[in-house]
């Protein structure tokens, strides 16, 4: 087990994780696929705010709607039969609206609807009045006699569907954007029509200021219908994603089973997910086939921080602590140690549980909570640890995927290592010299279990140096989501000591050998005592700007994991300190 970090090593860590933190945006070059979804409009199918999220399903939750605002009116919520603003019943919805956003989804107002009733916006001034009342009503977290009590949403959604209100919609966005501090965000986005451009919210689209703009693909107009294809939909988002500004992501809205099921999850999906500016899905009402839809629609390997957990407990806490920090969206259970050859799988997560004893299956409500976070979470095989053998044969590499996807994978094995828990995918973290033979025929074997309900995620760890002996064949597949290079390693094509030039050569020499459709990752271990791997600040002001135009960018692998808050305590010798650091991390 690795030795718990002195004060010193602590605080070059804090101050090498905030220099990356500051650096997210360009770390994850993109909110990560999601699915978003109107509530309020509808209780017998959406139930309570609370059930909606404990689904896991969602990433951003739209409260629909306020209904009355501008030109002088005082708002008006309403969400039909959940709750009666008027009487101050809607304030009991904070305690769900935080719950929700402690499981990591973004929860917003909608202004709007496809009611008539609401006016547009008076004037330029009249658009800014309305946002400052928004903001310091439901944003600022300090209005306990709101209708939604003290409670600070995230941001505010646009369903402008009133015919002709295409005035002063662009200044009520500006003032809302002018509200954004490092210490929290405001998150905008907008439902359009499916027609290009949008007649009412074609200015605000312009700003670049929204998030996403959600397209409404399920409405009575010619380039919505599917007929006998699905060709008018995919040119109306054709037009779309081509004129949207750079940066905000195309969510495809979807409601009332229009369109099809099957249309959408295998004539639709498969084609706009390679658009470089796809967010996701809207749903304008809680879907029975959320599960499909979300599998189809996020099924693809998205930029972010992946992080090896399980081999110290001193320094990496709980596993669920990690996902909490909401810091990391792939995590890879290290190691499962014996395999192969004929051997009963062996699970190793140090002190965190003993697997042979039954006490690592306790791990499957944190790994449970993990992905109800979105976190993907994959067993690694394998490790620095010499003791595990190659596989011995062909058959034995598709034997040991058999085994893995019915133990760890299939989520029906109560007697596994870690109880009937489903696992995202399996990582290969192949170091063993030696252990070229066979990989790629368990890769191929895993990949076989990827159906349109359910992916696989594979991913490999891979040398610094090009190519990687022992994995070569695996990566060639083409299978792997993602390979992610060790950086850190001991290698004259890692070493960082006169600069990034041959850093930057390694990268270019795996970057342009990839698979296509693989994502490459920048391996990092953040640990000052490890040999002539980059400082944090020569890595995010030389390497980090050059990595992430590269096209099959994916992300960041830590070794390591830094508990943040053992680090933040260890660091912050005043509050003032501790609320920079925070500061730092609310970038994120």
């Amino acid at each position: 087990m690795a030795a718990p970090y002195s004060q010193s090593t602590k605080s070059l860590l804090l101050g090498a994780f905030s220099l990356l933190l500051a650096f997210s945006p360009l770390i994850r070059s993109s909110e990560a696929c999601g699915i978003s979804v109107y509530w309020g409009q509808n209780l017998a199918q959406e139930g309570s705010l609370r059930e909606l999220c404990e689904t896991g399903y969602y990433s951003y939750v739209n409260l629909a709607y306020l209904s009355t605002f501008g030109c002088g009116q005082k708002f008006a919520l309403n969400f039909t039969d959940h709750c009666d603003a008027t009487s101050g019943g809607c304030k009991s919805l904070s305690t769900e609206i935080q719950a929700c956003q402690n499981r990591g989804v973004k929860v917003l107002l909608s202004l709007g609807g496809n009611d008539t009733r609401y006016n547009q916006l008076c004037s330029a001034q009249d658009a800014r009045n309305v946002a400052d009342d928004l903001y310091n009503t439901f944003l600022s977290g300090s209005n306990s006699d709101g209708p939604l009590g003290d409670v600070s949403l995230d941001g505010i959604d646009l369903d402008i569907e009133y015919p002709g209100s295409v005035n002063y919609w662009d200044y009520l966005v500006e003032a809302l954007a002018s509200y954004r501090t490092p210490e929290k965000n405001v998150y905008l986005s907008a439902s359009a029509s499916c027609s290009y451009p949008d007649n009412d919210l074609g200015k605000v689209i312009d700003t670049g200021l929204l998030n996403h703009v959600a397209i409404r693909f399920y409405q009575d107009n010619p380039q919505c219908y599917t007929s006998a294809s699905p060709d008018n939909i995919l040119d109306a988002w054709n037009r779309w994603s081509s004129a949207l500004p750079k940066g905000n992501q195309l969510f495809f809205g979807r409601s009332n089973s229009v369109p099809a099921l099957d249309v959408l999850i295998n004539q639709i999906l498969p084609v706009i997910t390679s658009s470089p500016n796809y967010g996701g899905v809207m749903l304008l009402i809680a879907d029975s086939d959320i599960s499909t839809i979300r599998q189809a629609a996020c099924n693809s390997y998205t930029p972010g921080i992946s992080v090896y957990w399980g081999q110290s407990l001193n320094s990496e806490g709980s596993l669920r602590e990690l996902c909490e920090t909401g810091f990391y969206n792939y995590v890879n259970l290290a190691f499962l140690s014996t395999f192969g050859c004929g051997q009963k799988l062996v699970l190793n997560l140090t002190d965190h549980c003993d697997a042979a004893s039954g006490g690592c299956r306790s791990l499957s409500t944190e790994i449970q909570a993990c992905q109800n976070r979105g976190v993907k979470v994959l067993l690694s095989l394998g490790g620095n640890d010499t003791r595990y053998n190659q596989l011995c044969s062909a058959q034995d590499a598709r034997d040991v995927a058999d085994n893995l996807y019915n133990t760890f994978l299939k989520g029906s094995n109560p007697d596994g290592p870690l109880g009937d828990v489903a696992l995202d995918g399996i990582d290969l973290d192949i170091e063993y010299p030696g252990s070229v033979s066979y990989w790629e025929y368990l890769v191929e074997a895993l990949a076989k279990y990827r159906t349109p309900e359910k992916n696989v995620y594979l991913s490999a760890s891979a040398s610094c140096s090009y190519p990687d002996k022992d994995l070569d064949n695996a990566i060639n597949t083409g299978l792997l989501n993602h390979v992610a290079v060790r950086f850190y390693d001991d290698n004259p094509q890692c070493d960082c000591s006169e600069g990034s030039a041959t850093v930057l050569d390694t990268w270019n020499r795996w970057n342009s050998s990839l698979p296509e459709g693989n994502k490459l990752s920048f391996g990092l271990l953040l640990d000052p005592n490890i040999g002539n791997q980059c400082s944090a600040v020569l890595f995010v002001t030389e390497i980090l700007p050059v990595i992430t135009s590269s096209p099959n960018y994916g992300g960041l692998m830590l070794r390591a994991v830094i508990n943040v808050s053992t680090l933040y305590r260890a660091a912050a010798h005043s509050n003032e300190a501790l609320h920079r650091q925070q500061s730092l991390i609310s970038v994120l």
